[in-house]
């Protein structure tokens, strides 16, 4: 497969050889262009569709978005491959029949704006976030001299407003948790701030008793249609040592020492994958569990009803306004910086402000 350029007059005339036909006629591909750059740009790209079996001039944005999510499927972690195609699947529907080569900002911009409102604006901004991710590659195939979706303004990312809990009223619900067999669980993600992933794919081997502290090297993750497993932590960030209170620890203990005589009495049923909270009989736990578990004890304790994952915005938000650092704080999380740790938790940072006020009037006071 070949490619040529010859000027013509003040155009350049842009040439590309294409397969034979059946019956072994010669077939080419022909433009005009006033500049030799893009003339050259269009051969490239002419080339690489050829080659893919497909052009953008006739192939649908929707065709090309399907062999992308094939093509990077073996890249990415299975769970992030099915992220991939259910934001695909939200938006194809809306800009999918348009040729890939004639995809335009505006037609981009349009459908994003259509998509419903009632969606959280994570998963609005998700949606944009994955196109324009599959279209640069288009350009990186050259397939497309440049992406439309650079042009396109995000869907706005507004915060949610974080429910958590005070001091009092988290000591509240471990009280009232202390019958309910996730105790230890619910203990640890409020002494930890760890994600649910990380919780439950924790292993006693991954625990240390004599030095108080934990080793986030993996999360439990739940893919569609598929089995639950365990994978390694994302970030570097993510891989991480926490930490533990003497308090925790004990529970700890306590909690094992319930599970070991669990697995006695559960004998040949039992599945040794060496979790901390594994269900009754030793394998993964459900996702769904963990919130239903919890509606009941927030009832019982008299606090708010918040979902498990507000567990640990209430461990980073009890730390944030203790005056333990931001830093400090996000170590603990696994976030991969602090501005991250920061943006999240800014409801604190007015409290902060106002005891650091609080501060420098002593020390100003002491020296006056």
């Amino acid at each position: 497969m070949r490619g040529s350029i010859a000027k013509r007059g003040d155009r350049y005339m842009a040439r590309v050889d294409l397969p034979r036909g059946e019956g072994g006629e010669r077939r080419q591909r022909t433009r005009s262009f006033k500049t030799r750059r893009e003339a050259e740009e269009w051969v490239a790209r002419t080339v690489a569709e050829v080659a893919n079996g497909y052009t953008t001039t006739d192939t649908t944005t929707e065709r090309y978005l399907a062999k992308w999510l094939e093509a990077v499927r073996g890249t990415v972690r299975a769970r992030t491959a099915e992220n991939y195609a259910a934001n695909v699947g939200r938006l194809v529907g809306r800009i999918g029949k348009t040729p890939l080569g004639k995809l335009t900002p505006l037609e981009i911009q349009h459908a994003l704006s259509e998509l419903p409102r009632e969606w959280a604006p994570a998963t609005r901004r998700d949606v944009y976030k994955v196109l324009h991710v599959a279209l640069r590659q288009a350009v990186g195939w050259g397939l497309i001299p440049r992406d439309p979706s650079a042009g396109v303004k995000p869907p706005p990312l507004t915060q949610r407003e974080l429910v958590v809990w005070t001091e009092e009223e988290a000591a509240r619900f471990l009280a009232a948790a202390e019958r309910n067999h996730h105790h230890a669980l619910f203990r640890l993600a409020l002494a930890t701030g760890m994600r649910q992933g990380e919780l439950l794919g924790l292993r006693w081997q991954d625990v240390n008793f004599e030095a108080r502290a934990l080793y986030v090297r993996h999360s439990l993750t739940w893919p569609s249609k598929q089995a639950p497993r365990l994978e390694e932590p994302k970030t570097r960030g993510s891989r991480r040592k926490i930490p533990l209170d003497s308090a925790t620890v004990d529970v700890l203990r306590t909690h094992r020492k319930r599970q070991l005589a669990a697995r006695l009495a559960a004998g040949a049923a039992w599945e040794d994958h060496d979790l901390v909270f594994p269900n009754p009989t030793g394998g993964f736990m459900r996702k769904k569990s963990l919130g239903q578990n919890m509606r009941p004890i927030c009832r019982e304790a008299g606090v708010p009803v918040i979902r498990f994952h507000d567990l640990r915005h209430t461990h980073a938000t009890l730390l944030l306004r203790a005056g333990v650092s931001p830093k400090v704080v996000a170590e603990r999380l696994g976030h991969t910086s602090i501005k991250m740790t920061l943006d999240t938790y800014s409801h604190v940072l007015p409290d902060m402000q106002e005891a650091a006020v609080r501060a420098l009037e002593e020390v100003f006071r002491g020296r006056a």
